[in-house]
């Protein structure tokens, strides 16, 4: 879709080819005109194509007039454009020139560890041969030596500089050294080179306008990084690494080619002398820090030079990010580079000209982000659930799922906490949330995207916490991976927010300490357990039932000597875990099902009654009364431990195996009774433990104005 100015079109000839073609042409002639004030880009997804119409530009004869089109719109005198036929991991390319055999400046940055600088120079010059007509290194020059012997064992000429500064000096000086038309800087932890892929890159370099050029690069694990950075992407939205291309879709073909870029990866890139050594472009090199060759890209790029990217794989190299997160929960000032090249790019680096602003920016993968509805009056809450299991499905996904249907809210649901990825500060920004409901924040990502929000952002921050995550039994898988400094970090979350929402009164205690607390318990979602009932099997032996995950180990150990006792008089049955002392006298055991599927398969148990063991600890006094909820919701009575949460709850409730035993056996033998005690918990969690109930307390936590 596109809108063109009637008259400059036919002072230029008008559209010269029928259907889409014509547009294409008429841009092609545009772009020779060298005037980016010529076309208008504007922002946001405004039309979906339909796939018959995408089928008409991929047909053979599109692609031949296209190539034809393309061909025409690049000649220049002197020089005949080519196509490349597309290879294995490199599209498709057009160039101008063929390869040469110019020397060139290489800038080997190894900031300081000669190590690395020799076992990436060997590889190097293994792939461009007597190319290097000069190398840069910043090391120290007694410390460059090997390097000489290296360059003697390949047969290498190259003229060898050694600095003894480093970091975004020692790339402003190396640039000041070089003696070739073109300057090639490599990661000197780059490994691998593909053949050829220095005259890759000479053949993308088309006219006096490009100042740079970046391929791709395999990751430690195999992983493709991109060539290109994103302005406004990383965790600190100064730039970071372009999204990657996915398959055969044609957004992921339009970022997939070789294309106009604003900015270089840091880790291999090829530059033209002339236009980085023009006035002021190295000036501040230094003060760019980690983002150094950025910040060189934006500096000739405002002088209206272009980057280009090249997406084939030119070498192995380790991943990377500018400026990592703090490695713990200490409480850190933004990094002096990221402060300096937010002050000095300012809003350039709130739009990237060459990356749509519906596009994610952070994601490892190219694709659309969030976004809101349009629906006005609803509050924008972007949610976080932490897990695909119990707590994030009861403590985020079902309340928000509830106020959506009421009409009281709109919902962006955001990644589970294993993806590793929270929206960068642009990105919230552009997601227009009034509030974030973040449950379990504390790794180091999201800590950090705390403090960028609190720093920049006025939603409203509110924190869920579902566990007493500080005294986890020794006996919790969990127990042996939680952070050692859990409390600072949620400590930490806390200062950030301005509400925390719990599901008990113990974790408001342990949590709550100046902050506004909203105790929302447990519930029920009506919607997911709809038209789901018990059905007792009435078989001979009466069917007892535990339902849970592995955290409930040490919980189960309780009912060791009562499986054992009854099992000739019982049907044991367990979904989800049952450890090898038990499995031996279980009837069945069935494995955990998805969440999604967890409550039609509870209710296909056909129990007669269920147990629900806890020991009594202070992280399970703090748990929530979930488990009777889920059984008590499907009509089955429940002997429960007198251990916190659960004392309040109707469940039959026993304190040693004595009473364990008798509250078995007592239910086997009278099923009625068993029945009706069912019946009796089923009513109560409709009367007081629904989730349509406590809509009016999540609105009062997750709504700014109330």
């Amino acid at each position: 879709l596109c809108a063109i100015r009637r008259e400059r079109c036919l002072g230029m000839g008008g559209l010269r080819e029928p259907g889409w073609l014509g547009v294409v042409e008429f841009a092609l002639r545009l772009a020779a005109l060298d005037d980016p004030g010529l076309v208008a880009h504007a922002d946001g997804v405004l039309v979906h194509r339909l796939d018959t119409n995408l089928a008409q530009l991929e047909s053979a004869e599109f692609r031949r007039r296209m190539n034809e089109c393309v061909t025409q719109a690049l000649r220049r005198p002197g020089v005949q454009p080519m196509r490349l036929a597309a290879a294995a991991g490199t599209p498709a390319m057009w160039t101008y020139q063929p390869p040469t055999d110019v020397p060139i400046t290489f800038f080997l940055r190894c900031d300081g560890s000669a190590p690395d600088a020799v076992a990436c120079l060997a590889p190097l010059l293994q792939s461009v041969g007597r190319r290097m007509g000069q190398l840069i290194v910043d090391l120290p020059a007694d410390r460059a030596a090997e390097l000489l012997n290296v360059l003697q064992r390949h047969g290498a000429s190259a003229r060898l500089h050694a600095l003894s500064i480093r970091g975004g000096e020692a790339l402003a000086e190396a640039l000041r050294r070089a003696h070739g038309a073109w300057v090639a800087v490599v990661d000197a932890r780059c490994r691998a080179f593909t053949p050829g892929w220095l005259e890759r890159l000479e053949q993308g370099i088309a006219g006096p306008f490009t100042a740079g050029i970046a391929p791709d690069l395999a990751g430690a694990n195999g992983e493709r990084i991109a060539g290109a950075q994103v302005l406004g992407g990383g965790a600190w939205s100064v730039c970071g690494p372009a999204p990657l291309a996915a398959g055969n879709d044609s957004l992921s073909a339009l970022y997939g080619n070789p294309r106009e870029v604003s900015g270089l990866s840091p880790h291999l890139s090829v530059w033209r002398r002339d236009a980085v050594n023009a006035p002021g472009v190295l000036a501040h090199l230094g003060r760019a820090g980690g983002f150094d060759i950025a910040h060189l890209g934006f500096e000739l790029r405002e002088r209206g030079f272009d980057l280009l990217s090249r997406p084939f794989v030119a070498a192995q190299c380790p991943s990377l990010r500018n400026a990592p997160a703090p490695a713990s929960a200490v409480e850190t000032e933004v990094p002096a580079d990221v402060a300096w090249m937010r002050e000095r790019w300012g809003a350039a680096l709130e739009r990237d000209a060459h990356f749509h602003p519906s596009l994610s920016l952070t994601a490892t993968q190219l694709g659309v982000a969030p976004r809101f509805a349009s629906r006005a009056g609803a509050t924008r809450v972007c949610a976080f659930p932490f897990d695909r299991w119990g707590s994030g499905e009861v403590r985020v996904r079902q309340p928000c799922a509830a106020l959506e249907r009421a009409g009281l809210a709109d919902i962006v649901m955001m990644e589970t906490h294993d993806r590793g990825h929270v929206p960068n500060a642009l990105e919230w920004r552009r997601l227009g949330a009034h509030t974030l409901f973040a449950h379990n924040f504390f790794h180091d990502y999201q800590l950090l995207a705390l403090d960028e929000y609190a720093r920049e952002g006025d939603a409203l921050r509110v924190l869920g916490m579902d566990d007493l995550l500080t005294q986890l039994p020794p006996g919790n898988p969990y127990a042996a991976t939680i952070y050692p400094d859990i409390a600072q970090r949620i400590a930490r979350a806390v200062s950030r927010c301005h509400r925390l929402v719990v599901s008990t009164p113990q974790l408001a205690d342990a949590y709550g300490r100046g902050i506004e607390v909203h105790v929302i318990p447990n519930a029920i979602d009506g919607e997911v357990w709809a038209g789901l009932r018990n059905r007792p099997r009435d078989g001979e032996r009466a069917r007892i039932g535990w339902a849970g995950a592995r955290q409930h180990l040490e919980d189960l150990r309780l009912l060791e000597r009562v499986v054992a006792e009854t099992h000739r008089e019982v049907d044991w049955v367990f979904l989800g875990m049952c450890p090898p002392s038990l499995r031996r006298y279980a009837a069945e055991f069935h494995e955990m099902v998805p969440v999604a599927r967890y409550p039609s398969k509870l209710a296909s148990l056909g129990l007669d009654a269920a147990v629900a063991p806890l020991v009594d600890h202070p992280f399970n006094r703090a748990k929530s009364d979930l488990k009777i909820l889920e059984y008590g919701v499907l009509g089955i009575p429940v002997v429960a431990s007198a251990v916190g949460p659960y004392r309040e709850t109707p469940a039959l409730l026993v304190n040693d195996v004595a009473e364990w035993i008798d509250a078995v056996r007592a239910l086997a033998r009278d099923r009625q009774a068993a029945h009706a005690q069912g019946h009796m918990l089923h009513q109560w969690v409709l009367t007081n433990r629904m989730l349509t109930l406590m809509l009016s307390r999540w609105r009062s936590a997750l709504d700014r104005e109330r």
